[in-house]
């Protein structure tokens, strides 16, 4: 159950995202909308990254062995992440400063919660269960409606179909890698 109400929270908090962005920025313009969804996809990243922290945090307390594996995936989990505002970066057409810039509050959002996860142990289930809906909600909405939706709108068929297996594929691949 606390999976699925925090899908729902994921999805609606980034449906007032994109309002909000949208009320705010006029994307008549092309660049403008490239930065729209870069922001909602740093926004969802960022979202994302509270549950990862306080799962390494709440390990770091309780079990040192587990550590290193959990640590491994962390990072290997952070390459995708990357690509992807890489990807949306490629559109943006803004200096490499703004990608710095996001990889620090990235930085900041995964350490604040690593340590916030460390202060509360490991009596965090409940909350964790949330958190991990809403991480699953919220890059679920940005890559479904910023990335797919707005992909399949620009291609044919056949090439997003294409697209979309050789990405599925990758996930794939690249969860047998972590596992």
């Amino acid at each position: 159950m606390g999976i699925v109400l925090g899908i729902l929270a994921g999805i609606l908090s980034m449906s007032i995202a994109e309002k909000l962005l949208h009320k705010n920025l006029n994307v008549a313009n092309g660049s403008l909308e490239y930065i729209r969804s870069f922001v909602l996809l740093l926004v969802a990243i960022g979202i994302h990254n509270l549950p990862t922290g306080l799962a390494l945090g709440t390990t770091m307390k309780t079990d040192a062995f587990s550590l290193s594996p959990l640590l491994a995936a962390l990072i290997l989990h952070h390459i995708p992440e990357g690509m992807a505002l890489m990807g949306a970066m490629a559109f943006v057409e803004s200096p490499s400063v703004l990608f710095v810039i996001s990889a620090v509050f990235l930085a900041v959002v995964l350490g604040a919660s690593i340590f916030i996860g460390f202060l509360i142990g490991d009596n965090s289930y409940k909350l964790n269960t949330l958190l991990f809906g809403g991480a699953i909600g919220t890059l679920s909405f940005v890559t479904f409606h910023e990335i797919l939706w707005k992909a399949k709108r620009k291609m044919r068929f056949h090439e997003f179909g294409l697209y979309v297996l050789l990405g599925l594929l990758f996930v794939y691949m690249f969860l047998l890698l972590i596992h």
